[in-house]
């Protein structure tokens, strides 16, 4: 969910579609210790089917965090054949009034299913007063959002998909203790639907998971607190500097105590190093852990996969689509090289571009025993950036995973 910190430059969630080649390599330790066989995970997940289905078609909880925070689009391999022509139109506006305050409308729809909208306002950017905040709501619907099964090694064969539809409204207010250090509280109430839908060979998610968490209408409430530290020079561009991250919350169907989803608990940080001038060195590491859950949806799960960071969200793995893999618990790190490679000046702007190779590397896992750098999958891949100073980065990042090649262009960079 974005708003980790209130007022910077929050983080980005989109539920996760993905297309891809064969099958991933990585197995899934089982309590710490041994890999888990194929038959123990196809085991872990007909118990949770059957503990679902004395629930089927009841209500799980809502998304951690908000789709299509930045404006992007992706091109995974198998998905040119799957999505059927469609007239439609999307746009956005983003404001700056100033350099400590900005806003943003994005908006789109097609003829058949796709519609969304997003209003964002943030203040407090600077950190120079003793508040920041940012405000949101969110109305999103997705027909082509993909399900594999839980686990680090879900198989490409379980591919299914489903209509996503999502309506939020969120908030985050951060008491900057010092130009460094922020408290943020964060509070999002949403409520989300989860239909089967059909896509040209894709079955839809009710017919091959029937009865998982997470099928049907939901709502959600969260409560997190954050303590964040952060010295980037930048919130946007940065170039020096860090931000982390501690953060833990709670979630619940309604105001009821008793209707607990899962609590969270976890790290995020990114490092920004610039040897010279020309070159910044980007790094990000997070780990996130679900120590209670109570029929929690499968999307209320820790996720990897897609081109977007977000604190309590999916991570960042771009070789595989949004939300690739589910499981209680993830761990995900990125190394990026940004080099500028030529400058000019156009319509009274300056941009630059950039060329970033970058590698990727995560997993989830279902056990807090399970040492998290094991069984990983891995992406290499290269972006490429447009800047124009101080407030717009435009990207097209390429990364291939074992699942085949993944495009994802979009406003914002990853981390």
């Amino acid at each position: 969910m974005r708003g980790h910190r209130a007022g910077g430059a929050g983080c980005r969630r989109s539920t996760g579609d993905d297309d891809s080649h064969s099958s991933p390599s990585g197995q899934r330790p089982h309590s710490g210790a041994a890999t888990e066989t194929q038959a123990e995970e196809e085991g872990r997940a007909r118990d949770q089917l059957a503990e679902s289905d004395h629930l089927a078609g009841a209500a799980g909880a809502a998304h951690r965090g908000r789709p299509q925070q930045r404006p992007h689009a992706r091109h995974d391999p198998d998905h040119a054949g799957d999505q059927l022509p469609q007239r439609g139109a999307d746009g956005r506006i983003l404001a700056f009034p100033s350099e400590n305050t900005q806003w943003s409308i994005v908006g789109g729809a097609e003829q058949r299913v796709e519609s969304n909208l997003d209003l964002e306002y943030q203040t407090g950017l600077l950190r120079d007063s003793p508040f920041s905040l940012t405000v949101e709501s969110l109305y999103d619907r997705s027909g082509t959002p993909r399900f594999y099964g839980i686990g680090n090694n879900s198989y490409q064969i379980n591919q299914t998909v489903y209509i996503d539809q999502q309506l939020g409204a969120y908030a985050t207010l951060g008491w900057n203790i010092t130009h460094a250090w922020q408290l943020a509280y964060t509070f999002a109430a949403k409520k989300v639907k989860v239909l089967g839908t059909t896509l040209p060979g894709i079955p839809p998610i009710t017919s091959r998971f029937e009865g998982t968490f997470g099928i049907g209408t939901t709502h959600e409430l969260l409560n997190r607190i954050a303590l964040v530290y952060d010295t980037r020079n930048d919130i946007v561009i940065p170039s020096s500097g860090m931000e982390v991250v501690a953060y833990g919350g709670a979630a619940s169907r309604d105001f009821d105590l008793d209707s607990s989803l899962f609590t969270e608990a976890g790290g995020d940080g990114k490092f920004y190093w610039s040897p010279y001038p020309s070159l910044v060195v980007a790094t990000h590491v997070d780990l996130r852990y679900e120590p209670t859950t109570h029929r929690v949806p499968f999307w209320a799960l820790s996720s990897l996969g897609g081109d977007e960071s977000d604190i309590g969200g999916s991570q960042t793995l771009r070789g595989y689509g949004t939300s690739r893999f589910y499981d209680r618990d993830s761990f995900s790190a990125n190394l990026e090289l940004r080099q500028n490679v030529y400058s000019m000046d156009a319509f009274s702007t300056h941009i630059d571009i950039q060329v970033a190779p970058f590698f990727d590397t995560g997993r989830v896992f279902g056990s807090s025993s399970t040492f998290p750098i094991t069984h990983l999958h891995n992406v290499l891949g290269v972006g490429f950036r447009g800047i124009a100073p101080p407030s717009v980065v435009g990207y097209v990042d390429i990364g291939k995973g074992h699942e085949g090649l993944a495009v994802f262009t979009g406003i914002g960079y990853p981390f």
